[in-house]
């Protein structure tokens, strides 16, 4: 079955105009808050009439795949760019969702909150509901500053400390625990098996790399009773010999443990990575569980999330699927 696409742009379906003009069509999903982009490139010109130029600011969304094809995404057009003699345009767009409020600084804090209370109120702000999984929403925070910095660093700060993985997508603000192949309400996210069957010849590469490897992660707290600054540990490799220090001061012990252990689970996911393309599949997407199937002994059956999910449609090319993946711990 051939692939196929349906893009509107400023709320209208593209015609066949569109799509004769049509070279390319790449789509990022990526994990986090690193924005979901999309690119387009069309072929302009005298002979078939001028393409109407879209203005920045223009909703643009993207689905791909065969028969029906899956919504990938909703975008914002924020760059155009016109090529003359020859004649061509590539319209460029970034998630509808992270909003430039988001990155305005502000100072605030939270008393005896937990995590999920805080969520909530700063995704309300800006519209957005709120998924929070009840693994990382129910940790209460004695004090917690916003000193000088926007939301979504806030956020993303608060995610590094907790395991989570903080990001905004389809009206969600989402903080669900990292690495879990479960959506913030719990329910698992069906894992996705590559065979070599689906695999594009070359693509496939699996790097083991010791070079971030630390034995353990030191976080340090405050004990107010004792006037005395402790420490709490986490083994991230019991075959290396570094040791990675956290800077930050933490309030009480279980936010130092907590982070320690954040900090060694990501230590660990950076020590193995898998790339891969496949043939294209609009079911895989940030944050999905991957593993190997008969491509090599070793390999085959290593947990990985997916961190950047890339989609790329053309008419010479066909539809193929770019997997960048890190270990699931």
């Amino acid at each position: 079955m051939q692939p196929s696409a349906i893009v509107t742009v400023g709320g209208q379906v593209m015609g066949s105009p569109f799509y004769s003009r049509l070279v390319s069509i790449d789509v990022t999903d990526a994990e986090g808050t690193s924005n979901d982009t999309v690119s387009i490139h069309l072929n302009d010109g005298w002979e078939a009439g001028m393409l109407a130029i879209p203005n920045t600011g223009d909703p643009v969304t993207v689905a791909l795949g065969y028969g029906a094809p899956v919504l990938l995404g909703r975008y914002t057009v924020d760059t155009v760019e016109v090529e003359c003699l020859p004649y061509a345009m590539r319209i460029g767009g970034s998630s509808a969702d992270i909003r430039a409020k988001m990155k305005q600084n502000k100072s605030r804090h939270w008393d005896e909150k937990p995590l999920s209370t805080i969520v909530e109120e700063i995704a309300g702000e800006h519209g957005l509901a709120a998924k929070v999984s009840g693994s990382v929403g129910s940790t209460v925070l004695p004090w917690v500053g916003q000193v000088d910095e926007g939301d979504i660093h806030f956020l993303e700060r608060l995610a590094a400390r907790f395991n989570a993985l903080f990001t905004v997508k389809n009206g969600s603000l989402i903080f669900a625990e990292r690495g879990s192949g479960q959506t913030a309400a719990g329910v698992s996210i069906p894992g996705f098996v590559i065979t070599p069957s689906v695999i594009v010849q070359g693509t496939c590469r699996f790097t083991a790399d010791d070079r971030p490897s630390h034995q353990k992660v030191e976080a340090f707290w405050q004990d107010k009773a004792e006037a005395k600054r402790k420490i709490e540990e986490a083994i991230a490799d019991d075959d290396a010999e570094a040791i990675y220090r956290i800077g930050e001061i933490f309030a009480t012990q279980d936010e130092a443990k907590k982070a320690a252990d954040s900090k060694a689970k990501d230590l660990q996911r950076a020590t193995k990575r898998l790339s891969v393309t496949i043939i294209g599949n609009p079911a895989v997407a940030a944050g999905q569980s991957v593993t190997l199937a008969g491509v090599r002994p070793g390999v085959d059956g290593v947990p990985f999330i997916a961190k950047t999910v890339r989609h790329s449609f053309s008419k010479g090319g066909g539809y193929t699927t770019d997997i960048d993946a890190e270990l699931q711990v």
